[in-house]
């Protein structure tokens, strides 16, 4: 396509005054859109940090954090190093709680770390 002086948009079509108003009003809904993704995504996932006590099993408890969802955990053990969580279940009898089971027991009321990822309950990924 071939510039002249006038400018186009869509082919053949001259930016008219209409066309121009439009335009400007799809950059003003994007820039809304893309203003309320940050936000969203701002609040999508929270970390934190737990410590916890050792049960004696290869499981620890978590408490859950009112409007998200566990998504990841990695436990330590300050003197022997880092636990591989197996499994994130949601406790059936308590929905405040969360179970990690892991690949090994570890002695009562040893204090474990917990590094944990939450993702808010009604965040969607399209």
């Amino acid at each position: 396509m071939a510039y002249t002086k006038k400018t186009w948009v869509k082919g053949s079509t001259p930016l008219s005054a209409e066309n121009f108003n439009h335009m400007e009003q799809g950059i003003a809904d994007a820039h809304t859109e893309i203003t309320q993704l940050n936000s969203d995504l701002k609040n999508a996932l929270v970390t934190q940090y737990a410590e916890l006590n050792g049960t004696g099993n290869n499981y620890f408890y978590v408490d859950r954090k009112q409007g998200y969802r566990l998504s990841s955990a990695i436990l330590h053990v300050y003197d022997t190093g880092y636990i591989r969580v197996e499994a994130i279940s949601q406790e059936v009898n308590n929905e405040n709680c969360y179970v990690l089971w892991t690949n090994n027991s570890y002695p009562q009321n040893k204090k474990i770390g917990c590094d944990l990822v939450w993702i808010k309950e009604n965040f969607l990924w399209n």
